[in-house]
């Protein structure tokens, strides 16, 4: 991830330090510095989910037209239609959202190992 380089034979690999042969400080060392950057992947994720942080990408946010319509009359289902049609950046928000679901897999594979 941080681009240092180590021999990962010592090493266990779900990355739990005290698997690692004593004396490779260097591989605990890249561990460490490895394992922080997955930590702050996860949590930012977890706080991004309690943000509204869908809102960001909005250039225009979109409003449904719910006006009583002639036409619609007597009619059992209507159309959709927008009072103000919305625009959105679309490439950041799903980079946004790939980000988020990173820090989640990460969760996911690392999950035993948060009491280690």
């Amino acid at each position: 991830m941080n681009g240092f380089k180590y021999d990962s034979q010592n090493c266990w690999p779900q990355m739990t330090f005290s698997f690692y042969k004593e004396g490779d400080n260097q591989a605990s060392a890249a561990g460490f510095v490895e394992w922080d950057e997955i930590m702050d992947k996860m949590i930012w994720s977890f706080e991004q989910i309690q943000l509204d942080w869908e809102d960001q990408y909005w250039i225009t946010k979109p409003e449904i037209d719910f006006a009583d319509h002639p036409e619609d009359e007597g009619k059992d289902t209507y159309p959709l239609r927008w009072k103000v049609k919305g625009e959105c950046d679309w490439d950041g928000r799903s980079k946004h959202a790939d980000r988020i679901q990173e820090g989640f897999d990460l969760f996911g594979q690392f999950f035993q190992n948060l009491w280690d």
